[in-house]
């Protein structure tokens, strides 16, 4: 009786323990588990279910050393690959992702730093792509500028505005010159008007004084308008030198008229010229011109006087020998 008793007293007390080892297993303790487990070996009783129970949870607890230890060394990777990201060491930080997916290849956290490596990567490329392009556009406007080629040089910074990664103080600039290439190439423009008008005017070999003075007040008008003060200067120069060429045009039918001893057309076609000589920008040429122009209407003048006064001699002695 008082073996059956005792024997009764150790099953109880090997069921609690085994009874407690369930609940930590339950909650994956396998270490108290064991712990309990034990407890119920030593009680004295011979149950081979308790040995093999013994050797399961050592097995999960194993497994669940080595998931810890591989979590651990996870959080390990991924903080230091966070760390060296804050730094802007992307090839080192994505080392320590890649090395997290060589332990969990569904690590979500390692994908999306991987990702976004990546696209910090691009963005980089890009950056950098964009700023060789904006150096190239650059000197190819300058240069195609510098030699006066307005067009080429707008098509050339007209490029940058694609380029959409460049810094803020580079962006700012492309329009500022785009809009003083815009004011270059209309002057430009209206320089080319101004020459091609001009040599109209010369091939067309104008011989009235009023439709030279016409056309001298047109070229005269838009040089006004041209601003860049080199541009303009070169221009008066090509301008002085139409208006000296119908200024001698001009001479020489006065001085036809003049030959034909047609002295009032050729005082007229004198004084004609004089409204021209003012458009001359050159006081040299003007000074120069003016004086010519004098001299040749006293000359007319004195020729008109002396053969009035032949004439009249003329007719004096022709009355006299009448008489």
């Amino acid at each position: 009786i008082v073996n059956t008793y005792r024997r009764a007293e150790k099953q109880a007390k090997m069921d609690a323990f085994k009874k407690k080892s369930a609940e930590f297993e339950s909650v994956k303790d396998y270490t108290r588990a064991i712990q309990y487990i034990d407890s119920a070996a030593k009680v004295g009783l011979k149950d081979d279910a308790v040995g093999k129970k013994k050797n399961e949870l050592v097995k999960l607890k194993e497994a669940q050393d080595k998931e810890v230890a591989k979590a651990q060394s996870i959080e390990k990777l991924l903080n230091e690959g966070d760390s060296l990201l804050a730094l802007f060491l992307w090839k080192e930080a994505e080392v320590k992702y890649q090395a997290v997916l060589k332990i969990d290849l569904k690590s979500a956290k390692a994908t999306s730093k991987i990702a976004a490596i990546k696209a910090l990567k691009d963005a980089e490329a890009k950056r950098n792509s964009d700023l060789a392009a904006y150096k190239t556009n650059r000197e190819s406007c300058t240069k195609a500028a510098s030699g006066g080629k307005y067009a080429e040089a707008l098509t050339a910074i007209k490029k940058c505005n694609a380029l959409s990664t460049l810094p803020a103080v580079l962006k700012e600039q492309i329009p500022k010159t785009i809009d003083s290439l815009d004011r270059l190439l209309a002057e430009d423009n209206l320089r080319n008007a101004i020459k091609k008008e001009m040599e109209t005017c010369r091939k067309a070999k104008i011989k009235d004084v009023y439709t030279l003075k016409s056309n001298y007040e047109r070229i005269a008008s838009l040089i006004q308008n041209i601003k860049n003060p080199k541009t303009q200067q070169e221009l008066h120069q090509d301008f002085d030198k139409l208006i000296i060429e119908g200024i001698e045009s001009q001479i020489s039918q006065a001085y036809e008229s003049h030959s034909k001893k047609q002295y009032d057309k050729a005082l007229a076609s004198y004084e004609g010229i004089k409204p021209l000589i003012e458009f001359l920008a050159s006081q040299e040429f003007k000074a120069k011109k003016s004086k010519d122009i004098d001299d040749k209407i006293n000359d007319v003048k004195k020729t008109k006087l002396q053969d009035e006064t032949d004439f009249a001699l003329a007719m004096t002695k022709g009355k006299n020998a009448l008489d």
